[in-house]
């Protein structure tokens, strides 16, 4: 008779992560999706997801007067803003989850992209209710109505990205990122 052990997850844990030992249900031999315990790891989720909210903002500046009023027709200029958005978070996406993908090849993306698109929105709702807020004087409900509802596209996106690494990482579970990768970018 055989004993089959186990390690359990120790208290300083997240729950979320995976206790060494444990392989993930339907990816045996699986890394967890995100190293919690690494302040780096935390750093670069952090900061790309500011660079996200920087960039259409620094691009608006120059649409506005001293006097706060917009210089172009307002739905060219939620254009631009959606443009300008949708590039950076891919682009910022897609660097971000492709060296994830070359540090762990064999880690769930899908959950890596759910998880960094969630922190990414949150982070640009709380940077517009800190700044942009009172900038424009607009109350909460009418922004989330007219600007914050659409930064749900973050976690959407990020999810779709996660998940084609996924399938690319099921596919060949042993093979290193190769240089076509999301990683080389």
């Amino acid at each position: 008779m055989s004993s089959k052990t186990t390690s359990t997850p120790s208290f300083t844990q997240s729950p979320l992560q995976e206790a060494p030992g444990i392989e993930h249900p339907s990816r045996p031999g699986a890394a967890p999706f995100f190293a919690w315990s690494d302040p780096r790891a935390w750093g670069r989720l952090l900061a790309r997801g500011a660079l996200l909210w920087a960039i259409p903002f620094l691009i608006s500046i120059p649409f506005f007067n001293r006097a706060g009023e917009l210089q172009i027709d307002l739905f060219a200029f939620k254009s631009l803003m959606g443009i300008s958005g949708s590039l950076a978070g891919v682009l910022l996406l897609l660097r971000y989850l492709g060296r994830e993908f070359a540090r762990r090849p064999a880690a769930d993306f899908w959950r890596c992209g759910l998880f960094t698109g969630a922190i990414w929105l949150l982070i640009n709702w709380g940077l517009d209710f800190l700044i942009l807020l009172p900038l424009n004087g607009q109350s909460p409900e009418e922004y989330m109505l007219r600007i914050g509802f659409g930064y749900l596209s973050i976690p959407i996106v990020a999810t779709g990205i996660g998940r084609a690494l996924s399938a690319h990482s099921s596919a060949a579970p042993d093979s290193p990122a190769s240089p076509a990768s999301p990683a080389s970018l």
